[in-house]
Parts: structure tokens; sequence; C-alpha cells
């Protein structure tokens, strides 16, 4: 590590000498996407699309941004939290920074900081709401909550909605298409209502104002209406291409749209439904199983705090339903009520046939569940192609 103020104080205040191009076309930085489902990957970034990102957040996302604000950003600095940073700045906003995520910590800092937006990942949001405290604090400075970043339990966020009120804003978007692909507004977070527009909570809202989206087959081609495909992407905010590996390029942008492996549908109204990861789909006795339905029911318990499902090997059906569960604090739930719950809520092929309970799941920097690492030790010299 190097300490900040020795890195200033040894550096020569004269302009470098050497021309920097500031072309809107040309490399703007290197990030590297989180490694959840492999190795990780450089995305080069040009400057047009940092400045469409940043566009698209100030137009969309949280327009009301203001030099009153005060932002709380429980997420490391390095990625998802950055897009915040610059709309921060140019808005006036002040940003309180944390070192480590504790629901304590972060409840004594909306409290003594008068915070007025949060932005943070759904397992974070989960803790927040699950923690008993959250009643006897006051938290009524926050006036918006972003969230992003992996799928949120509808469940949860209904929780959420219940006690904070109608202040959400969820954002979804991938690194390769600079963190800004589709939002679900604060008008689109109902509890009560037109079931329809209720079940939209399911939803990551529909694309950004300069952002268009499609659904392909496995050939590229585009879907019919109504049914799943894979979501693609194409704007101005794309990334360039993978740092020195021209194969996974090819593989992900195509004809200048990002394939983003994530499986989908848009409702007549131009809602995305995320079904699921590519390759995180169960096959048991040739019935597809996406693991997200199982979960959000899981969810759905009152005991239960985090939820992975995924397949592990079965002789019978090729692969059979499984979960992991972290309970809430304090709260007890065998394996058998759990796996009745679902059944009750489930198809019978979907159900979880077993259960394992943790204190807490396995999570990347990012706060995202590891699927692959609580997967992996079951199919531990086994032909899967886990991806």
């Amino acid at each position: 590590m190097m300490d900040y103020e020795t890195l200033i104080l040894s550096a020569s205040p004269r302009p470098p000498g050497v021309d920097v191009d500031v072309g809107q076309e040309k490399l703007q930085r290197i990030l590297y996407t989180g490694g959840t489902t492999g190795v990780p990957k450089g995305i080069m970034l040009s400057r047009a699309a940092d400045l469409a990102q940043l566009r698209n957040v100030l137009v969309d996302l949280i327009p009301d941004l203001n030099p009153n604000d005060v932002f709380l950003g429980l997420q490391p600095f390095y990625h998802a939290i950055r897009p915040f940073f610059f709309p921060c700045w140019m808005r006036g906003t002040r940003h309180v920074i944390v070192s480590d995520f504790h629901p304590e910590a972060a409840f004594h800092e909306i409290e003594n900081e008068k915070v007025s937006v949060i932005k943070t990942v759904p397992t974070v949001l989960v803790r927040l709401l699950s923690d008993p405290r959250v009643r006897d604090r006051d938290l009524r400075s926050v006036r918006t909550i972003l969230y992003g970043g992996s799928p949120m339990p509808v469940e949860k966020l209904k929780e959420g909605i219940d006690f904070f009120g109608p202040i959400f804003v969820q954002n979804y978007g991938q690194s390769e298409s600079a963190m800004t692909v589709c939002f679900l507004g604060k008008s689109d977070h109902l509890i009560k209502g037109d079931p329809k527009n209720v079940a939209r909570l399911a939803s990551v809202g529909r694309p950004y104002s300069w952002v268009e989206v499609k659904l392909v087959d496995e050939k590229g081609e585009e879907v019919p209406p109504g049914e799943p495909g894979e979501l693609a992407v194409r704007g101005d905010h794309n990334m360039m291409g993978y740092l020195n590996n021209p194969d996974e390029t090819r593989k992900t942008l195509k004809d200048g749209w990002v394939h983003t492996r994530d499986i989908g549908r848009i409702d007549e109204e131009g809602y995305v439904f995320l079904v699921d990861r590519k390759g995180d789909m169960i096959i048991s006795g040739g019935e597809n199983v996406y693991p997200g339905e199982v979960e959000q029911v899981l969810y759905g318990h009152p005991a239960v705090m985090e939820a992975c499902v995924f397949g592990i090997p079965d002789e019978k059906w090729g692969e059979s339903v499984t979960a992991a569960v972290a309970p809430k604090p304090g709260m007890n739930v065998t394996e058998e009520e759990l796996i009745a719950y679902c059944k009750q809520r489930l198809a019978r092929y979907k159900s979880p046939q077993k259960i394992s309970f943790f204190d807490s799941l396995p999570k990347s920097a990012m706060g995202k569940i590891l699927r692959r690492e609580l997967r992996a030790p079951y199919w531990k010299g086994r032909e899967r192609a886990i991806h």
C-alpha cells in the first residue's frame, strides 16, 4: 500500500510533459469484473462511456440529487458505488464514507450525518431490514434508497417499502455497459393497488433513456414477444472490449450489442424481468429450474435472511435442487419446514430436496452471494460447466 499523503508530498507540481489525449473515444479506464463466475476480466471503458454513465444517473436514476443531500454508499469504492461519485460532486452533495458495513455503524451514520440518499446492494439492504434495531433508530432523514447489483427478494423489498415508504430506486447494470441498463423508479415501487403494477417489483424496470435492450436466442436472433431470451444491450456506454482477451470480447460484444448472459423476458410495457443467469439454470429430470424463482420463495419465509439455490449431482434426475440458507439472527427454522414451505408454493420438481444452513453465505467484495463457491464442492471431479 502507498500512503496518500506521502505520495502527494513526493510528487512534483510541474506538468508531466506528456500530451494527454482526452478524446471521447479513447480508453479512459479499465474496470475488472468481480470474478463471481470465474477469473476477473479487464473491461475497457472509453471517456464517452463514462460521460454516458454520468448522464444516465443524473437524468434518469436520481435527477433530484441536490446540494442539501447527504449520500451514504454502503459498497466498496472500486466497483458499483463509483458511478455515484461524480454525480455527487457535480451536484454538490456531501458524501459520507464508511470503511466497512455493520448495521449498527450504518444506523449511527444515518442518524448523526442526517443521510438522505443511500446506495447499497440487496444483501446489505436485507441485513439492515432484518436487524431488530432498525425500528428503534431515527432514520427519517432518508428520502431515497438506491439498490442493485444482484436480485432483490421481493418480499424483503415489500417489507422495506412498508417501513420506509416508496423511496426505493433500483438500478440494473453490468460493468460491460457502464452499470446503467435499466432502472425501476420510486413510482414503480408499489405494494398496493393494481396487481399488475405490484408485480413489477420483481422486475429491473425499463431501459434508461439512451439505452436499447432486446432478447436473443442462442443464435443471436431476437425472440418473439413474451418468450425468454438472453438480454442484449446497446448504447454509447458499452465497453470497448476485454483487455487482452479477444475471444471473450467476441463472445460478449457482437455488432455493438453487449450480450449480458442474463436470461429474461420483457412485458408489453417494456419492463424487463430477469429469470436468471445463463449457466445457473438447473436441469432436473429434463425440467428447467431457475434458481432465482426458488430463492424468491425462500425469501418469503419470515425466518430467512439469505438464500442461494443451485443444482447438485443426482443419479436419478441428473441434478437435484439444493439450497443454502442463512436464518435471521435469533430465529430458527428446520430443513423440513422450509422444504414444505416451498412445496406449497412451487411445482414439486422446483422445490429443494436438501437445505444446508449457515450463519452467513459467502459473498464477493461487491456483496454478491457466491453461488459458484457453494456449488463447487458437490461437482468436484464431475463433468459440469460452471460458468
